[in-house]
């Protein structure tokens, strides 16, 4: 009988360290998710801040701080500061299009 008890608390023992086990990976597994989409995150915004607008006769165009601008491609951009960016598409001369 008292091998049997024994027995069964060694057993309750390896059973309660594979939970802590798992437990423990689950907790890794959601801080590396975690991590990885905020750095998702702030790599898009930083994206978006870069830059101003400006106007001539023509129109708009988007100027970026190194003082490139896109040409014939979509570009997303939080022109206002609100967090929330919107898709322009530049033309061939850099303007916006817009209809």
């Amino acid at each position: 009988m008292r091998k049997s008890i024994l027995k069964d608390r060694e057993d309750g023992r390896k059973m309660n360290e594979k939970r802590l086990k798992g437990v423990i990976i689950m907790r890794r597994k959601k801080l590396i998710t975690g991590l990885l989409a905020g750095a998702m995150v702030s790599m898009i915004s930083f994206s978006a801040f870069a830059g101003s607008w400006q106007s001539d006769a023509n129109g708009w165009w988007w100027q970026n701080d190194d003082g490139s601008y896109p040409i014939s491609s979509w570009k997303w951009i939080d022109g206002n500061h609100d967090n929330i960016s919107e898709r322009y598409y530049f033309d061939g001369r850099g303007y916006m299009l817009a209809n």
